[in-house]
């Protein structure tokens, strides 16, 4: 016997664990899940791929509407500055525009200092491509597309001798590449990961609400097998979306932003939570469901009720600055002494099947007061979140 079970027959299931697979079958089934975590317009990947399609298809019409020389340079101009929200794009176009700029007056000089001669060129060239590849990692984008433009006019002049001309010409072009690019990014999602990463937050916590909410009445009696798994595979994929929107905002914040430290508290709290509800399925996997003691396990569900409200108000919170209810679990010693109350029935009567009734009230109520904790925790990080994710996208 084990807490009131009976060892031969008590399974030793793992939630959400599979043993790894050969075969295409495990890579198929991960794909198949990438798909349909971020193929939707909730997904910072789609949002970002759709906003890269869209500048460049644009950048592709303006070349043929302007028969532009050199073409490709709107294309790559638009593409080399284009990121993931408005104020980024218009830090690097400026960047760009400058960097460009540079490289022509330097061109220009280099073009009235050595001609256009293919031997002064030819000596010219390794030197240029070799600054065009290194400089922009090891110094600056501003530096790189200085080297870059540089570059181009070299080779250009050897292939057909234009002069300093060249260098205008890429100045134009790049400008018109860069419009596009400022273009695109003011109108889609000029917020860029800061605010996905707001309703990606958003709408994890709902999911842990949900799915805390099944593995408690897993736990309580309440709710089946099925809907804790398909509540946690929910959870998973809001998971995943939270992560890679975690990811681009650490990449595009600026120095006026929260600090990275608040921003991952809140985002992996939303994690932590689920592991609660692991732990509580996996207990009732095993066997420990309440059947009796109905006054406790009411006093229980009492409290569970006000902790997943709490979580339902953090998304409330973040999406539209609502301040949540404090956790008190105002029946908190109500409750304990309830469940203390059935675990020492139990324990006066060790062959009563109670036991695994206790043990499942212990295990909620304490979980119940864990995620309390944790709420109590989050309010001031999830204050500071929210109120940052609703100044204008230009700060």
């Amino acid at each position: 016997m084990l807490a009131g079970l009976d060892v031969d027959h008590a399974p030793s299931p793992l939630p959400h664990w599979n043993a790894p697979r050969a075969g295409p079958a495990p890579w198929l089934q991960r794909a198949t899940g990438t798909l349909r975590t971020h193929l939707r317009p909730t997904s910072v990947w789609f949002r970002n791929s759709l906003r890269a399609a869209l500048a460049l298809g644009l950048a592709v019409l303006l070349t043929r509407v302007t028969r532009v020389d050199h073409s490709f340079w709107v294309v790559l101009g638009t593409l080399s500055v284009l990121r993931s929200n408005a104020l980024g794009t218009g830090r690097t176009a400026l960047l760009a525009i400058e960097g460009t700029v540079v490289g022509f007056a330097v061109a220009a000089v280099l073009t009235l200092a050595v001609g256009t001669t293919e031997v002064g060129l030819w000596i010219t060239l390794p030197i240029v491509a070799f600054l065009a590849a290194y400089v922009p990692t090891v110094v600056s984008f501003l530096v790189g597309q200085a080297g870059f433009t540089l570059f181009v006019i070299v080779l250009f002049d050897l292939l057909q001798p234009q002069g300093w001309r060249l260098g205008l010409i890429r100045l134009e072009d790049v400008a018109l590449g860069i419009g596009v690019s400022l273009v695109v990014a003011v109108l889609l999602w000029p917020r860029g990961a800061r605010g996905q990463l707001r309703s990606a937050l958003a709408a994890l916590y709902r999911a842990d609400a949900a799915c805390l909410d099944a593995a408690f009445g897993y736990l309580l009696g309440r709710r089946s097998e099925r809907e804790v798994d398909a509540s946690r595979q929910a959870a998973d994929a809001e998971v995943a979306r939270a992560a890679e929107a975690f990811d681009v905002f650490l990449t595009e914040r600026g120095s006026g932003m929260v600090p990275t430290v608040t921003w991952g508290r809140v985002a992996t709290a939303g994690n932590d939570v689920l592991l609660a509800a692991d732990a509580m399925e996996a207990m009732g996997l095993i066997g420990y469901r309440t059947d009796g003691c109905e006054r406790c396990a009411d006093r229980v569900r009492g409290d569970v009720a006000e902790v997943l409200g709490v979580l339902t108000g953090f998304a409330g919170q973040l999406e539209e600055r609502r301040v949540p209810p404090t956790p008190r679990l105002r029946a908190a010693a109500e409750t304990r002494d309830a469940v203390i109350g059935c675990l020492r029935a139990w324990r006066g009567a060790p062959d009563s099947p109670l036991g695994p009734t206790a043990i499942a009230l212990a295990t909620a109520w304490f979980w119940s007061v864990e995620i309390a904790g944790l709420g109590g925790e989050l309010a001031q990080p999830l204050a500071a979140v929210a109120a940052a994710v609703q100044s204008p996208w230009w700060r």
